[in-house]
Protein backbone atom coordinates (compact mmCIF):
# COMPACT_ATOMS: atom_id res chain seq x y z
CA UNK A 1 0.00 0.00 0.00
CA UNK A 2 2.81 2.61 0.82
CA UNK A 3 3.86 2.26 -2.98
CA UNK A 4 0.97 3.36 -4.31
CA UNK A 5 0.08 6.19 -1.70
CA UNK A 6 3.72 7.71 -1.98
CA UNK A 7 3.89 7.60 -5.97
CA UNK A 8 6.78 5.27 -6.48
CA UNK A 9 5.91 4.84 -10.17
CA UNK A 10 4.65 2.63 -12.78
CA UNK A 11 7.48 0.66 -12.78
CA UNK A 12 7.48 -0.37 -9.24
CA UNK A 13 3.56 -0.95 -9.81
CA UNK A 14 3.97 -3.15 -12.75
CA UNK A 15 6.66 -5.79 -11.20
CA UNK A 16 4.20 -5.96 -7.93
CA UNK A 17 1.53 -6.86 -10.21
CA UNK A 18 3.89 -9.31 -12.49
CA UNK A 19 4.32 -10.91 -8.94
CA UNK A 20 0.88 -11.42 -7.82
CA UNK A 21 0.45 -12.72 -11.11
CA UNK A 22 3.13 -15.69 -10.93
CA UNK A 23 1.57 -16.42 -7.46
CA UNK A 24 -2.35 -16.81 -9.17
CA UNK A 25 -0.56 -18.88 -11.87
CA UNK A 26 0.76 -21.45 -8.98
CA UNK A 27 -2.14 -21.07 -6.46
CA UNK A 28 -5.05 -20.54 -8.74
CA UNK A 29 -7.24 -23.20 -7.16
CA UNK A 30 -6.96 -21.53 -3.65
CA UNK A 31 -7.07 -17.97 -5.31
CA UNK A 32 -9.73 -17.77 -7.32
CA UNK A 33 -11.77 -14.09 -6.89
CA UNK A 34 -7.66 -12.80 -7.07
CA UNK A 35 -9.29 -10.02 -8.60
CA UNK A 36 -12.04 -8.91 -6.07
CA UNK A 37 -9.42 -9.69 -3.63
CA UNK A 38 -7.00 -7.19 -4.27
CA UNK A 39 -9.07 -4.67 -4.65
CA UNK A 40 -11.03 -5.21 -1.32
CA UNK A 41 -7.58 -4.96 0.26
CA UNK A 42 -6.48 -1.87 -1.48
CA UNK A 43 -10.11 -0.24 -0.38
CA UNK A 44 -9.14 -1.29 3.17
CA UNK A 45 -5.78 0.07 3.14
CA UNK A 46 -4.80 -3.94 4.27
CA UNK A 47 -3.99 -6.98 3.85
CA UNK A 48 -7.57 -8.98 4.27
CA UNK A 49 -7.45 -12.82 5.14
CA UNK A 50 -9.14 -14.25 1.90
CA UNK A 51 -11.68 -16.00 3.77
CA UNK A 52 -12.78 -12.74 5.12
CA UNK A 53 -13.87 -12.04 1.45
CA UNK A 54 -17.16 -13.23 1.97
CA UNK A 55 -18.20 -10.18 4.05
CA UNK A 56 -16.60 -7.68 1.21
CA UNK A 57 -18.58 -5.49 -0.41
CA UNK A 58 -19.93 -6.39 -4.49
CA UNK A 59 -17.24 -5.27 -7.12
CA UNK A 60 -19.11 -2.10 -8.10
CA UNK A 61 -18.95 -0.62 -4.80
CA UNK A 62 -15.04 -1.65 -4.70
CA UNK A 63 -14.46 -0.10 -7.60
CA UNK A 64 -16.04 3.37 -6.67
CA UNK A 65 -13.69 3.27 -3.56
CA UNK A 66 -10.56 3.21 -5.63
CA UNK A 67 -8.36 6.25 -6.25
CA UNK A 68 -6.86 6.31 -9.88
CA UNK A 69 -3.61 5.39 -8.75
CA UNK A 70 -5.03 2.45 -6.64
CA UNK A 71 -7.52 1.23 -10.08
CA UNK A 72 -4.61 1.82 -12.15
CA UNK A 73 -2.58 -0.86 -9.69
CA UNK A 74 -6.23 -3.42 -9.96
CA UNK A 75 -5.86 -3.15 -13.87
CA UNK A 76 -2.09 -3.56 -14.41
CA UNK A 77 -3.03 -6.94 -12.45
CA UNK A 78 -6.05 -8.14 -14.75
CA UNK A 79 -3.83 -7.21 -17.78
CA UNK A 80 -0.74 -8.77 -16.19
CA UNK A 81 -3.14 -12.11 -15.22
CA UNK A 82 -5.07 -11.75 -18.93
CA UNK A 83 -1.93 -11.76 -20.65
CA UNK A 84 -0.33 -14.51 -18.82
CA UNK A 85 -3.02 -16.82 -18.49
CA UNK A 86 -3.19 -16.32 -22.46
CA UNK A 87 0.07 -17.67 -23.01
CA UNK A 88 -0.06 -20.94 -20.93
CA UNK A 89 -1.83 -24.39 -22.32
CA UNK A 90 -4.84 -24.42 -19.60
CA UNK A 91 -4.73 -28.27 -20.03
CA UNK A 92 -0.91 -28.50 -18.78
CA UNK A 93 -1.55 -25.91 -15.72
CA UNK A 94 -2.47 -29.00 -13.67
CA UNK A 95 -3.31 -25.91 -10.15
CA UNK A 96 -6.28 -24.52 -12.25
CA UNK A 97 -9.72 -24.89 -12.33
Amino acid sequence: MYCLDNNVGVVVIRKLCSTLVTYFLYFSVEWTECIKHLMYCLCTNQGVQYDLLKDAPDVSVLVQSLSHQRAFAVLCFAAGLADEIGKIDLNSLKQYV
